[in-house]
């Protein structure tokens, strides 16, 4: 009733990585309804862990009791391919919210030992990236692997290994799966996971010294930033040669995110690096300078534009005036012009434009334009009269022109 195998040593060799392949509890699984549920626990549980770091402290809240853990920024694409969905499916994200993601973190939130939280990263106004913040669920697993073998079983499933296994190694429980007939179904294979306390990721060890208040403090500021427990020995033995090269260091590392929040994905890292190689020695970083240079271009550009908008407003505004004055000069002209006349001439060209305004009817109300008060109805012969004027003029100065 038990099936054993083993992997090749080259195999062995990369699935023994604890850090990387998570302890998934398969009982849970078995509470899933969804394949998208089990996708999504399988490829955040084992992100768990993953809260030393700058970005997992800025969603810590003032109810954790703890750091929550991230699966850091991935493309929307990469989530697709792990929860099994193809590529062509769910085009636009509010379907593939509501139908895959929303269900599938419901399940997960309710029937495991994790809480999930989803960020989404925008760019050019789609979805590009998403993020899950996992924090330790405060209901209890309801079940437990250990329950679907009994205790001498799961003990012969501990016990069972080659010696090609007992020459190398012990796997991890990630890297061994055992399948064995479930005592209460026959003839169809359960699959359960093998005995979980053997292996425990251990907590680092705390520093053979204690740290001065001096080295607390620049601890503190270098959690802060990111930078992860294990690394603060190495950074405060650079301290002790070179005093303030850490000070000095994250100094410009804020001065970078200040100027540019997003120029700088891993922090943490970067911070690590430029302690190391002492960015500080330079005058100004390259990254530094290089977002100083983007913003004077900005800067720069932006009173290009500026300027340009200023002068097309004033040239628009002189040939505004320029119109202006063509056409007084063109009345002024028209006007002498009527008043040059006889007043027979006058009056006979009067009766023409009250002539040609007794057959036009207004659009709007559908009346004759010259049916109001005999006030209104002057005024209205007058203007025409300007305009009928005014291309009178113009035809005559085209003339001498032309001619």
């Amino acid at each position: 009733g038990v099936c054993r195998y083993a992997y090749p040593p080259a195999m062995r060799a990369w699935l023994y990585r604890p850090e990387v392949y998570a302890q998934i509890n398969l009982a849970v699984q078995r509470a899933f309804s969804s394949k998208y549920a089990i996708a999504l626990y399988e490829n955040c549980v084992r992100y768990k862990d993953n809260n030393d770091n700058y970005l997992a402290l800025q969603h810590k809240r003032a109810s954790d009791s703890q750091i929550p853990a991230i699966t850091g920024w991935k493309p929307l694409a990469w989530w697709k391919q792990v929860l099994g969905v193809a590529e062509d499916d769910y085009r636009q994200f509010k379907y593939f919210r509501r139908d895959v993601l929303k269900p599938a973190i419901q399940e997960v939130s309710t029937f495991s030992e994790i809480v999930l939280e989803m960020e989404v990263r925008r760019e050019k106004r789609r979805i590009s990236e998403l993020m899950f913040v996992i924090r330790p669920n405060r209901q209890p697993t309801l079940f437990k692997p250990e329950h679907f073998l009994p205790e001498d079983q799961e003990q012969d499933v501990v016990a069972a290994t080659t010696p090609l296994q007992k020459a190398l190694p012990p796997p991890s429980p990630e890297s061994v799966e055992t399948y064995v007939p479930h005592h209460h179904t026959a003839g169809k294979a359960q699959r359960v996971a093998p005995h979980r306390h053997k292996v425990r990721h251990k907590k680092p060890l705390r520093p053979a010294r204690e740290y001065t208040e001096a080295e607390q403090t620049l601890c503190k500021r270098m959690r802060t930033h990111g930078i992860a427990s294990h690394k603060h020995d190495e950074l405060l033995a650079l301290e002790k040669t070179d005093p303030g090269r850490i000070t000095r260091n994250l100094a410009h590392l804020e001065a970078i995110l200040k100027l540019e929040p997003d120029s700088i994905t891993s922090p943490g890292a970067w911070a690590v690096e430029a302690i190391r190689v002492d960015y500080s020695a330079t005058v100004e970083p390259d990254i530094i300078r290089e977002i100083k240079a983007n913003k004077e271009r900005a800067r720069e550009a932006a009173i290009r534009t500026r300027q340009k908008a200023e002068a097309d407003k004033r040239h628009a505004k002189r040939k505004r005036e320029v119109a202006l004055q063509e056409e007084r000069r063109i009345n002024d002209l028209g006007k002498a012009l009527f008043e040059s006349w006889p007043e027979e001439r006058q009056r006979q060209f009067d009766a023409k434009v009250a002539a040609y305004l007794e057959g036009q009817v207004d659009e709007e109300t559908g009346t004759p334009i010259l049916a109001v008060s005999t006030y209104l109805r002057s005024l209205i012969i007058q203007q025409h009269r300007t305009s009928w004027l005014a291309d009178m003029v113009r035809e005559q100065e085209a003339k001498s022109v032309t001619g």
